[in-house]
């Protein structure tokens, strides 16, 4: 049987693709098998994948919140820009909680032109200039172009900073996060460049999503119930992350979010949970 991908094209529906899945994302397989043979036998001819991840995301949120967050959490990165949210914001949290010292958007000279840097992450001696690449479509990847254009900035800025910083005894790296895959010409110039790489299910153990759940630092936008709300409002509260939601008695959240008490008790219900484990029973 035949479902429909997000570009419109068919493709045949593969049950161990959808197993695999969930498995990455930590379910049990008890679970996995309950999942895969639901969607199974309620399997029709055409059906979008969108309407199956979110068939799959419902079975998981009845059973593990956490999980149910790791599953979808490709889609929440993906959904932040529309939240209101940059997601060079969401990057800067997350190595602030690796013990970075950042600034965003900073104006660096370089010995021929002045850069816009996204990021300048500090730790120790390293000083990082940070260039981010986000997608919110599904599919694409990081080039090699993308790893050229960053490295060339990386060589115009730092024998000038160096020369600033004399005495520091600071080191400069080119360091390109992404969430998307990068393709594999992207990642033999990284390493030959010496630059840091950071994408999805690259580097193995210290990927994007790895760095992300070590420290259960989810957006807003993984939580089943959020995802049901105006994520906008969100955006416009400045609250991020899971753990920022997580902070709020219900109460408070629905008056600062405009929202109806029930969705605010459950979405902090959901933080809650998700950050203790996600184990719903």
């Amino acid at each position: 049987m035949d479902v429909t991908k997000e570009s419109g094209k068919k493709e045949e529906f593969r049950r161990e693709k959808l197993c695999s899945s969930l498995e990455k994302a930590g379910a049990s397989t008890v679970v996995v098998n309950t999942v895969c043979r639901k969607i199974e036998e309620n399997l029709q001819e055409g059906v979008s994948t969108e309407e199956l991840f979110k068939r799959a995301l419902e079975y998981l949120s009845a059973e593990n919140i956490e999980v149910a967050a790791r599953y979808s959490l490709k889609r929440g990165i993906a959904a932040l820009g529309p939240a209101g949210f940059f997601f060079e914001q969401y990057i800067e949290r997350i190595l602030q909680a690796y013990g970075f010292h950042t600034q965003r958007n900073v104006f660096m000279e370089g010995r021929c032109v002045s850069h816009e840097v996204d990021i300048l992450a500090e730790k120790e001696n390293d000083h990082f200039l940070v260039e981010i690449k986000y997608h919110n479509k599904g599919g694409l990847k990081t080039d090699i172009t993308v790893a050229m254009y960053a490295d060339a900035r990386l060589a115009d800025i730092a024998p000038v900073q160096e020369k600033k910083e004399q005495g520091w005894h600071a080191r400069h790296f080119m360091w390109l996060i992404t969430n998307t895959k990068f393709t594999s010409t992207a990642i033999t110039y990284g390493k030959c460049k010496h630059m840091k790489l950071t994408g999805w299910s690259y580097p193995k153990g210290q990927s994007l999503e790895e760095l992300i759940i070590q420290k259960k630092l989810y957006p807003i936008t993984a939580l089943p119930s959020a995802v049901r709300s105006k994520l906008s409002e969100f955006g416009r509260a400045n609250i991020m992350l899971v753990g920022d939601v997580a902070e709020y008695i219900p109460e408070t959240l629905a008056r600062k979010l405009g929202f109806d008490k029930s969705l605010a008790e459950q979405i902090v219900s959901e933080a809650l949970v998700c950050l203790a484990g996600g184990n719903n029973k």
